[in-house]
């Protein structure tokens, strides 16, 4: 499976057929029972969506709806959380982890079907109940990725506070290694942590509300 590189393309035409493509298969609906918290029931799914913005390029939507993900241009006022980056971010930060995911598996069946599960369950928490306690928040997480010697920013923003690229109440720093680990699943986040290879400054409370629903 090819994983292109304009954001537009993966955005609104490679991450919906990987995920009509597990449907077809006869997977798993989005957002099922096992797509949330250990030890948490999710409620009614939401209808909020997770905005995304290439700086630069472009913004877009995502939403699961009936077990498919469906992606639209630009950035309403009902999202529950932005995600924005740099252009220059997006295939180092984006597209290279996606193709070494799909590359890691025996074939491209499976590689499609372990991103779209990946996929669904995170997108899949987004219930009502946690879309309210995103939009309650009032502050903002920048991700700082070192890159040999380049850092490559993102921000996690709820609702549609302003973002910024460049500061935030909260801070996560991180070389990329740490953070390939982490999307791997070869190490936790508390294991870097306590490695030392994930600082946070700021409100650390931000990151517990925030965070979690990537990692």
């Amino acid at each position: 499976m090819i994983v292109p590189e304009p954001p537009e393309r993966f955005f609104l035409e490679f991450l919906p057929a990987v995920v009509a493509e597990l449907g077809s298969a006869g997977g798993p609906a989005a957002g099922g029972g096992g797509a949330g918290q250990p030890g948490r029931r999710r409620g009614v799914p939401s209808s909020a969506g997770v905005g995304v913005r290439v700086v630069g390029v472009g913004e877009w939507v995502l939403r699961f709806s009936e077990g498919a993900l469906r992606a639209s241009a630009g950035i309403g006022d009902d999202v529950a959380l932005q995600i924005s980056l740099r252009a220059a971010d997006f295939t180092p930060l984006v597209v290279e982890p996606v193709r070494r995911a799909l590359a890691a598996r025996p074939s491209s069946a499976e590689g499609s079907e372990l991103l779209a599960r990946s996929l669904s369950a995170r997108l899949g928490r987004f219930d009502e109940e946690t879309v309210e306690l995103l939009r309650q928040q009032q502050g903002s997480i920048l991700v700082r990725i070192e890159d040999a010697g380049v850092s490559r920013n993102v921000a996690l923003t709820p609702g549609r506070l302003p973002y910024s690229l460049e500061s935030a109440e909260c801070t996560i720093d991180c070389p990329l290694p740490a953070l390939l680990e982490l999307q791997e699943k070869r190490k936790s986040p508390l294991d870097l942590f306590y490695e030392g290879r994930i600082r946070i400054g700021g409100d650390a409370q931000i990151a517990l509300a925030l965070a979690g629903l990537f990692l």
